[in-house]
């Protein structure tokens, strides 16, 4: 993959999506903004030039002090 695309809900449904980040080129991200102790959701898809990937399974967030994101390739 050339880069991934991120995001972030409060629901498991993506019904919101409160972060939405494309472009992310390697296998961490940093997401600033959201709130302690709230459950999230998030969700990744590998981008390259052939178009997006399928989302990956759901999985859940749970935010500490300094919250970040770890894509894995293949996950």
């Amino acid at each position: 993959a050339s880069s991934y695309q991120i995001q972030v809900s409060l629901f498991p449904t993506f019904y919101v999506i409160e972060v939405d980040i494309s472009e992310v080129s390697g296998p961490r991200q940093s997401v600033f903004g959201l709130v302690h102790t709230y459950v999230y959701y998030w969700r990744v898809r590998s981008y390259n030039p052939a178009g997006y990937s399928s989302w990956s399974n759901t999985r859940v967030l749970e935010i500490e002090d300094d919250p970040e994101l770890f894509v894995q390739p293949g996950s």
